[in-house]
């Protein structure tokens, strides 16, 4: 098929009972994948046209905390095989959340700030040092227009401009919705919009509207190769300043101390890397240890 077709790209959708971790099913899978982009690699050996290269994106579930265990153990195993992953896609969609309490757009976001600190931690304890902006341009998100599985619980146009508006402004590498055909307002003999239907949105809407709306302004950067062997950090110690109490450090400032590297999580000044308290307020995080 992929040869046939000319395929550069592949997405798998893992969810309910194929959602199984560490399984001997999901580790045969994430091996068999790295094995099909091996043999694409060796049919292009020599070419200097890297443009047919396959890529593979995950689409996973997702609640209001992020990826779940099991999905966070998917990528691990794809991870564990070799497979570099273009994006990691969630599913922000049926949270089972009453929007009139908490609207949805509000729980997407929360997932995905949730997910990006997931990735940056799965990808740090592996070596990989992307920039807090690389790791959203390997996040994407797939919400569930108008009407969702639970009653009361919906994704409006406002939603849809909020959610673009945070896509466009942390750098999200792949956003889309389900489901084009439901991108429509229902029908007049459609009364109760309080059922998710196959073919409408439940919301009053112009057709399309919610693509529009989701897709302005939005280029995204799916399908881009990775270059997650050189993604390491630099294991000299003249990578990064020695940490000194006196500086005032700004998020994201990388130092070394006792022979580790940290991360500073917010603007902070004469806290210890090593002797800092831990938590949500905590000043550091350690990367690794200077190799």
């Amino acid at each position: 098929m992929i040869d046939r077709y000319h395929v550069t790209s592949l997405d798998f959708d893992i969810e309910n009972t194929n959602l199984d971790g560490y399984s001997e099913t999901a580790t045969r899978r994430a091996q068999a994948v790295a094995k099909l982009i091996a043999n694409g690699k060796a049919k292009n050996k020599g070419k200097d046209d890297t443009s047919h290269d396959l890529t593979i994106s995950l689409t996973l579930p997702a609640d209001a905390k992020g990826l779940t265990t099991q999905g966070m153990q998917t990528v691990n195993a794809f991870l564990d095989a070799g497979v570099t992953l273009s994006t990691v896609n969630l599913m922000t969609m049926d949270f089972n959340v009453a929007s009139t309490s908490i609207t949805q757009s509000t729980l997407i976001k929360s997932s995905l700030n949730a997910a990006h600190a997931q990735y940056k931690t799965l990808l740090y304890s592996r070596g990989k040092l992307f920039s807090d902006h690389q790791i959203w341009e390997l996040l994407g998100a797939t919400v569930l227009i108008g009407q969702n599985d639970t009653k009361n619980e919906y994704f409006t146009l406002d939603n849809a401009r909020e959610i673009n508006t945070f896509a466009l402004e942390t750098s999200l590498g792949h956003l889309s919705m389900w489901s084009l055909n439901r991108d429509q307002q229902c029908g007049e003999n459609y009364t109760n919009t309080n059922t998710l239907k196959t073919f409408c949105s439940g919301m009053k809407q112009t057709d399309g509207e919610f693509a529009t709306t989701l897709g302005s302004g939005f280029r995204g950067t799916p399908g881009t190769l990775v270059d997650f062997d050189n993604a390491r950090w630099n294991s000299s110690q003249q990578a990064y300043p020695t940490w000194e109490p006196d500086v005032l450090y700004k998020q994201g400032d990388k130092v070394i101390w006792n022979g580790n590297i940290y991360e500073s999580l917010g603007n902070n000044e004469n806290k210890q890397p090593d002797s800092a308290e831990e938590g949500p307020n905590a000043p550091w995080r350690i990367i690794g240890p200077v190799l």
